[in-house]
Formats: C-alpha cells, sequence, structure tokens
C-alpha cells in the first residue's frame, strides 16, 4: 500500500490568479474613464449636439469637413507646433542636464535637495494662477516686464506683448517650459540613478571620461525613458489648452479687446 505524506495530500494553491486581481482595479478604472470618454468624444463628434443639449443628430463627417476648412484651426494647429518645440527643445535639455548634474555622485554639490524642490515647485502651481501672474506682468503699460523693458529701451512705447504673435508665443512657451522642466528632471533623474554603478567603474577604469560615459553608457541605457519623456511631452504640449486661454481671457476682460493672438 502507497503511503503519502501530509504536506504531499495538500492540494496545491495557485497564486497566478491573483496577479490579474491586483491589475483589474487599473483596467477597470480605465475602460470607464478612459476608453468609454474616448469613444463617446469620437461618437459625439458625428452628431450635432452643442453644449449642454441632450438631444442631437448624426450629421456624418460634415463636422470634420468644416473643420478642415477652417482657417483658424489650421492656425491653432501650426500656432501649437511652433510653441512645442520651441517649448520643448531647451525643456529636455535642461532636464537632462540638471538631472545629469544631480545624479551624478562625482559631484558633491551641496543643497541638491533643495534645488530639486525649487525646480519642480512651479509644476504644483495651478494654471490659473500663472497665468493671471504672467498677464499681469506683460500687461501694457503697468506690467512690470513691461515697464521695465520700457525704461531699458527694449521694446518701444507702443509694444504690447499680448498684441504680439511671436511675443505671446514666447510667453505661453515660457509658461509651459516652467511648469514642466521640474517634472522630466525627476523622471530623467530616476532612470539615472537605476543605472549599475559596476558599469560606470568599468568605464572609468578603462579611461572613459565622465562625457564619454553619459554619451555611450547613460543615454543608451535609459533611451526607453527618454522616449516616454518626448512623447508625453509631445501629447501634453499638442494638448495644451488652459494657459493660453486663460491669457486670453485675461487680456480680453482688462482691455475689452478681442484682438489677441491666441487661437489655441
Amino acid at each position: 500500500m502507497k503511503m503519502t505524506t501530509g504536506r504531499s495530500s495538500k492540494k496545491r494553491i495557485n497564486y497566478s490568479r491573483y496577479g490579474y486581481y491586483f491589475v483589474a482595479p487599473f483596467f477597470i478604472a480605465y475602460l470607464i474613464f478612459g476608453l468609454y470618454p474616448i469613444l463617446y468624444t469620437i461618437f459625439l463628434s458625428f452628431t450635432d449636439l452643442r453644449g449642454l443639449n441632450s438631444t442631437f443628430n448624426m450629421v456624418g463627417i460634415s463636422n470634420y469637413q468644416w473643420l478642415a476648412t477652417n482657417s483658424d484651426f489650421w492656425y491653432s494647429l501650426g500656432n501649437t507646433v511652433v510653441i512645442w518645440i520651441i517649448n520643448f527643445v531647451p525643456q529636455f535639455t535642461l532636464a537632462l542636464s540638471f538631472a545629469w548634474i544631480f545624479s551624478n555622485k562625482r559631484l558633491k554639490i551641496k543643497g541638491k535637495s533643495i534645488f530639486k524642490t525649487v525646480y519642480y515647485m512651479p509644476h504644483i502651481i495651478t494654471a490659473a494662477s500663472i497665468a493671471s501672474l504672467f498677464a499681469s506682468m506683460f500687461a501694457h503699460p503697468s506690467g512690470t516686464i513691461t515697464m521695465i523693458a520700457h525704461q531699458f529701451g527694449w521694446i518701444a512705447d507702443d509694444y504690447q506683448f499680448l498684441l504680439d504673435e511671436w511675443g505671446t508665443r514666447l510667453i505661453v512657451c515660457f509658461i509651459q517650459f516652467l511648469i514642466w522642466t521640474g517634472p522630466q528632471m525627476i523622471v530623467i533623474m530616476a532612470a539615472m540613478l537605476g543605472v549599475n554603478d559596476s558599469i560606470y567603474e568599468a568605464a572609468l577604469i578603462d579611461g572613459a571620461g565622465p562625457f564619454t560615459s553619459f554619451f555611450h553608457i547613460t543615454i543608451p541605457i535609459i533611451k526607453p525613458v527618454l522616449i516616454y519623456t518626448f512623447v508625453t511631452s509631445m501629447v501634453g504640449g499638442l494638448q495644451v489648452f488652459d494657459i493660453p486661454f486663460l491669457l486670453r481671457k485675461w487680456w480680453t476682460t482688462k482691455s475689452n479687446n478681442n484682438n489677441c493672438y491666441i487661437y489655441l
């Protein structure tokens, strides 16, 4: 007669299904609050729904046909792309540089935490606050920046930033740069700190300098994170709305003038 031990006779528990339990809340939340609104928005784009009305009719692709022939849409699209490009290049360059400086253990920089906090702090300020602040600073003629520029003769006396196409673009670019450089720096720095120190030690023994290690070790290893920051920055840059809208709203409210080069 075959004898079995108590341990072998116990029923084995399959723990693999618990992984599905842990990831299920994310997918459920995404389906309800992410995918469904996207699909419903696409559906509504084929209707004539306006405002808070509850009734609508199907109109096919007429909304897209109107959009394709609307000059303001193409101006807004081009304006948005230009603002994103001008904003992304210095933003990504400084975020990558600061991340390398703060994650480099050879550089004995005092107060790293303070600097990282200062660079990240603009991100926690609401868009309404920072847009109103910059609108008042560049207002004509009482804005702080406008008065300083007039004092040093950098701009003409009748020049108004928010009535100039490139002046408005640069204001929006600088606000975006100020807000998003810190978060990008934190993400890139986290990736750099995850690189194994033994790789740098081996490169140092082989005679590689700091810049050689940066371009031939750090950049290739953190390439997926850099691609992630590029994609998220592009998506966020093309979706920008609140800051230009609030700048325009502030301007039209204060001056009763709708001639403002912001159509985002």
